[in-house]
């Protein structure tokens, strides 16, 4: 299986979206099962479209006061 047309690295979310790399690792262990980044070969994360909204909701709700619970 190959990897959608396009998708991100964790540096191109962490500067699109203005989320620290470390947030984002600790959300997707945290948040088990919402967000799931592809992976490569090598392990590296690749994030898709629907990936970075689904983050972009997490930090909306995050700044609105909501926990991650």
């Amino acid at each position: 299986m190959g990897m959608p047309s396009r998708t991100f690295t964790i540096r191109q979310v962490s500067e699109r979206l203005n989320i620290t790399k470390p947030t984002l690792r600790f959300w997707e262990k945290e948040l088990e099962g919402v967000i799931v980044p592809l992976r490569t070969k090598g392990g590296q994360r690749r994030y898709t479209m629907e990936d970075l909204l689904m983050i972009e909701e997490i930090k909306r709700l995050k700044q609105a006061g909501l926990s991650l619970r």
